[in-house]
């Protein structure tokens, strides 16, 4: 079983990396949107919990149901892809946080 889970590994080695960053970095980008969307939509100067709230949900959402369309079209439901899309908007919120 580990030899099976290592030559996956191996396979998909090349395009892991682009991957997970596209997955991390739209994630990220696509959060910080979303939350100057819904601040521009209260008339606020700041970013409000609720709509950091709805654009974290948004987003996570948007990857996961990304992920379920790869799976229904024959594709690899990729947690790894999952994981990468939370940290991408854990990142989007910190950003905005800083800055």
């Amino acid at each position: 079983m580990l030899l099976m889970a290592s030559q996956a590994t191996a396979m998909n080695l090349e395009t892991l990396p682009t991957d997970k960053a596209a997955h991390f970095g739209l994630s990220s980008v696509a959060v910080e949107a979303t939350m100057k969307t819904c601040q521009a939509m209260e008339g606020s100067s700041g970013i409000s919990p609720a709509c950091r709230g709805w654009s974290s949900g948004f987003v996570l959402t948007a990857g996961l149901l990304k992920e379920i369309s790869d799976r229904q079209r024959g594709r690899e439901f990729d947690q790894q892809d999952l994981v990468a899309n939370v940290l991408g908007v854990i990142t989007g919120n910190l950003l905005q946080w800083n800055f």
